[in-house]
Parts: structure tokens; C-alpha cells; sequence
């Protein structure tokens, strides 16, 4: 048997034991909570010991136990992985994407413009990737207002481009 580590008990178990709040009394859900905490028992019986029968609230029991379990700078830490990854040499662009969007989520892409999102997927992208998307986007603008610049060139040769037109 695999032993439980803190990101797993954080991630798979704290969702299964807030769906469990259907039990009927407070503190049925509270000890229902840390039964199910399994070889964290041990780690959380100060804060079961202390609790009475006024505070047997498990919504803030699960709270301190994410607190205490959980990766505290999660979103961060995805957010310094987003800006740092880059397209392997030999990755293909949908395997990129595909890895790309996994950290967005995790970085709490919600709080995002589209206008970021775009700029760190075109930073990763691989030199030929990001002339493609590039010329695609130069052959779908019909109209162009008035002062608007023309896309600069890739350093690549332009006929990579124009091939994927």
C-alpha cells in the first residue's frame, strides 16, 4: 500500500470528505472528518481534543486541515511555471498546448485577459510554431485600421510561412 503523502490527502481526500456534509449533526460530520483522515489522525488530535461542543464546525476543521496539508503557494508556483515553459524541440504544438493549459488551470487562469493568456503561449512556443501562428493570423486580418503595423518576419526563412497558408 502506497503511504499518504500531504499533497495527496489535500487533493483527492478533502473533496470526498466535503461531500460528505449530507450527515444530519455538526458533530457527526466533525469525527465522520477525522475518521477519515487515516495516518493524519495524529497530526489534527490537538485541534480535536480542543474542540467542545460549541465548535465542532467541520467546514473550518477542513479548512485548517488544507491549511495545514495543502500547497500553500500552488497557484504561484504554477503562475513561474507558466511564464518559464517553453515547446520542446521535438514536441508537437498540440502536446504543448494540451501541457500548457493543465499549468494555465493551475495557475488560476480565471484571473487572466485573454490578451495575457495569448502572450504566454506565444512566449513558449518554439521559433517555426510562432511563425506559423503568426502568418495564420496575418492571412485570417482582412482590414487593418488606419496606422496599424504590419506583423514583423520571423527570423526564419519566409517561405515556411507562406507554405502554411
Amino acid at each position: 500500500m502506497v503511504a499518504a503523502t500531504r499533497e495527496t490527502v489535500a487533493n483527492t481526500r478533502l473533496p470526498a470528505l466535503r461531500s460528505r456534509f449530507a450527515i444530519g449533526q455538526l458533530m457527526a460530520q466533525f469525527y465522520y472528518v477525522y475518521s477519515r483522515l487515516g495516518t493524519f489522525q495524529a497530526t489534527f488530535l490537538p485541534y480535536v481534543t480542543r474542540a467542545t461542543d460549541f465548535n465542532h464546525q467541520p467546514a473550518a476543521f477542513l479548512t485548517y486541515i488544507s491549511d495545514t496539508l495543502g500547497e500553500t503557494h500552488k497557484e504561484r508556483r504554477a503562475g513561474l511555471n507558466l511564464v518559464k515553459m517553453r515547446q520542446g524541440q521535438h514536441e508537437s504544438l498540440h502536446a504543448y498546448v494540451s501541457r500548457w493549459e493543465c499549468t494555465l488551470f493551475e495557475a488560476g487562469s480565471q484571473h487572466f485577459s485573454d490578451h495575457v493568456r495569448i502572450i504566454l503561449l506565444s512566449d513558449g512556443l518554439r521559433n517555426e510554431s510562432n511563425c506559423r501562428a503568426r502568418a495564420t493570423c496575418a492571412a485570417t486580418v482582412r482590414w487593418r485600421p488606419y496606422g496599424h503595423q504590419r506583423p514583423t518576419r520571423c527570423r526564419h526563412s519566409t517561405t515556411s510561412a507562406r507554405r502554411s497558408l
